[in-house]
């Protein structure tokens, strides 16, 4: 727990010392011989220093994870705010959802008024394409009473307007 204020261990160690406490250097990180040995808590945390920290875990006051992603076989690498940076971060993540919220007239549930929203859309692009298909249909129907006989082909020359490529494909085939 960030509150607990768990005082910080350092210790300075040299590379085999460092293997042996369990410290690994991860992203492609070059240290000398020697290096800073962080820990706060020996079960969770054993890091190898090239910056600052804190001298307590409650320094670092709110802690917001922006974004996580695995950088190597059962290793996560996490990006996060802290202190006044991670509380900024909030309240401008809150000033959107308000913003979406006041859009969509301030539903009591925001999750269900976007699901339905997605789903009416989802809806409304199937009837549209129904319809781009009838049209193409009828098309394809006036098209064919307009064939003359040229030289014993069959011929046809039109301008056709239609919404899609895909409407274009239904009226030729």
């Amino acid at each position: 727990h960030l509150c607990d204020r768990r005082q910080r261990q350092m210790c300075i160690r040299d590379r085999y010392q460092r293997r042996v406490r369990g410290a690994m250097a991860l992203f492609g990180e070059k240290y000398g011989d020697f290096v800073r040995v962080i820990t706060f808590n020996p079960k969770y945390s054993v890091e190898l220093c090239g910056g600052t920290h804190v001298g307590s875990t409650g320094n670092i006051g709110l802690f917001k994870i922006v974004s996580e992603s695995a950088v190597a076989a059962g290793v996560r690498r996490i990006e996060a705010f802290t202190g006044p940076k991670a509380f900024e971060y909030v309240q401008e993540q809150e000033k959107e959802l308000k913003s979406v919220k006041e859009l969509l007239k301030n539903p009591k549930d925001l999750t269900k008024a976007i699901t339905a929203l997605m789903e009416e859309q989802k809806k409304l692009t199937k009837e549209i394409e129904g319809l781009h298909a009838k049209q193409s249909g009828q098309v394809k129907d006036d098209l064919k009473k307009e064939v003359a006989e040229v030289g014993g082909v069959n011929t046809l020359i039109q301008k056709v307007v239609l919404p899609s490529g895909d409407a274009l494909k239904e009226t030729v085939f």
